[in-house]
């Protein structure tokens, strides 16, 4: 295992220490899984694979020139055909 030292003023230094004991966990222990969940923030295959699987999803951009703030919502259809 890779050892890694960090130099952190005191005011954060508590607040990792105060969050790592509310968590019941050592605060290198706290830190480790803090530093794991930002590096490993990326979606897992299987959901990333459902990107596009809803063609119906009520939010689409507007056409290029349009007008508005980019995102529109769609109206439900009204037809009962």
């Amino acid at each position: 295992m890779g050892q890694l030292t960090i130099d952190l003023d005191a005011d954060t230094t508590r607040r990792v220490t105060d969050a790592a004991a509310a968590a019941h966990m050592a605060a290198a222990d706290w830190v480790a899984a803090m530093v794991r969940a930002r590096v490993n923030a990326e979606w897992p295959t299987d959901v990333r694979a459902l990107a596009g699987a809803w063609p119906d999803f009520l939010a689409r951009r507007t056409p290029a020139g349009g007008t508005g703030s980019g995102l529109r919502f769609a109206r439900p259809s009204t037809s009962r055909g």
